[in-house]
């Protein structure tokens, strides 16, 4: 990569990077105004901070709707069961991909090999 084009991405990530700087602060008093009004909707409940992000809450409220659960602990019970099944499957995927990629490294180291015996059998 030229020299010049290095400084100009360079310069360009700064200033990006200082973009997102300067609203940090608002998207933080957001974030603070947001909670502000959420706590007391759920101080009732005593519902623990560590479903207070978007996906626990709207995952748990589809549960209630389709009146799979009645109580608070069959709501948590069934998320973390959710979220079991999530991380399995992620899992599996990054396994079977792995194994992908073994795959076909294997095949090309094949392939290399018999190129390889057949240039030293023509010698």
């Amino acid at each position: 990569m030229p020299v010049v084009s290095y400084i100009r991405k360079r310069s360009k990530a700064k200033n990006a990077m200082q973009d997102a700087e300067a609203v940090l602060p608002g998207l933080q008093k957001n974030a603070d105004d947001a909670f502000s009004k959420f706590y007391p909707v759920i101080k009732p409940y005593e519902f623990p901070r560590d479903y207070w992000y978007e996906y626990a809450l709207t995952t748990m409220l589809k549960f209630v709707e389709r009146k799979q659960t009645d109580t608070w602990k069959e709501v948590v019970n069934l998320y973390e069961e959710h979220m079991s099944r999530k991380t399995a499957e992620e899992n599996a995927r990054k396994t079977l991909e792995e194994a992908r990629k073994q795959t076909e490294i294997a095949i090309q180291t094949r392939n290399l090999a018999i190129w390889t015996a057949a240039a030293a059998w023509r010698d």
